[in-house]
């Protein structure tokens, strides 16, 4: 008698289809309790950051960031304070000067953002070298009192003309030269009672080109031997290596 088995057809030996859906629904019952077992495994730390994540970002009271394109010529981070008046300060420095008669060739220019105090070497100077003298230093030094109440940036640059160290000198480059005089002019701002760092650069002769060249050579090599105390209308509010 022919008949049909429970797993198939007796006679061609093919699968019943029930026995195909049997397996799908056992491989998912299987994917379903791995899964709630791995739910239940994990530890709260390795979930931590996740939720902290979370947190911060769906925070309604989180600060907000707003990034826009700086203007052109804006500086990144740049917290300008304004310092002293800077014509009070330079009407204050000319009565000085005028008051002094050996600081009768110091030079006082005021510019839009800052003063410019230019003291020749022949105030005191010897010739390519460093060293004011006694006197020179003294009236200096008065004339840097007045630094003591401001909160201006200070800075002091020290310039040379064309001609060369005298060989066998205490010095080997007109750079060297000038950053020792700016340093001593520099020294002298800071015993008069100015607190603030002071930045000291050397231009040595790289300006030179910038005097006028109606001025006759001579007294151009005059004017490019010279200390600039140069104070800026900003308020000393950085370290100090910062640039000016």
């Amino acid at each position: 008698m022919k008949g049909l088995l429970p797993w198939g057809n007796a006679e061609d030996g093919s699968e019943p289809s029930w026995l195909l859906t049997l397996a799908d629904l056992l491989s998912l019952l299987l994917t379903f309790f791995v899964l709630l077992f791995s739910m239940n495994a994990v530890q709260y730390k390795d979930w931590e950051s996740v939720v902290q994540t979370l947190s911060r970002e769906l925070n309604p009271a989180r600060p907000k960031i707003i990034v826009q394109e700086l203007k052109e010529g804006e500086a990144l981070g740049e917290n300008k304070v304004i310092g002293g008046n800077l014509n009070f300060l330079s009407s204050l420095l000319r009565d000085r000067i005028n008051e002094d008669d050996l600081l009768t060739n110091v030079k006082v220019t005021t510019l839009r953002d800052r003063v410019v105090i230019s003291i020749p070497a022949s105030l005191g100077y010897p010739y390519k070298s460093h060293g004011l003298g006694d006197e020179a230093q003294a009236h200096i030094g008065q004339l840097a009192s007045l630094f003591s109440q401001i909160s201006n940036k200070v800075m002091v640059a020290g310039h040379t003309n064309r001609e060369k160290i005298p060989t066998g000198g205490a010095y080997t480059s007109n750079w060297e030269l000038a950053l020792t005089r700016a340093r001593e002019v520099a020294g002298l701002i800071t015993v008069a009672g100015y607190g603030r760092p002071i930045a000291v650069i050397s231009f040595a002769d790289t300006r030179f080109n910038e005097l006028d060249e109606n001025i006759p050579l001579n007294q151009r090599y005059d004017l490019a031997e010279r200390v600039d105390i140069i104070i800026l209308d900003t308020a000393k509010d950085r370290g100090q290596y910062d640039v000016f």
